[in-house]
């Protein structure tokens, strides 16, 4: 299921825009097993999965890359 959701979402995505969301793969597949096979999800589980969107959700809304940015701010302060 998990792969198959990837898959989906490099089609519709396009491959350099949807790497970033293969980060969640793990999470839905311990979600999937906790629904499916009745798997206990421990606290470090739900704190690694937090982690992980927060990432993607960071990774999503960040713009300017870090390098650009840092050159910007060089040129700036020199000039």
């Amino acid at each position: 299921m998990a792969s198959w959701m990837w898959m989906t979402a490099v089609v519709r995505l396009g491959p350099s825009r949807s790497i970033m969301f293969f980060n969640l793969t793990p999470l839905f597949t311990a979600l999937i097993a906790a629904a499916w096979a009745k798997e206990q999800l421990q606290t470090y589980l739900w704190m690694g999965g937090a982690l992980t969107i927060l990432g993607v959700v960071l990774a999503e809304r960040w713009k300017t890359p870090v390098r650009l940015a840092r050159s910007a701010t060089a040129r700036t302060t020199s000039g």
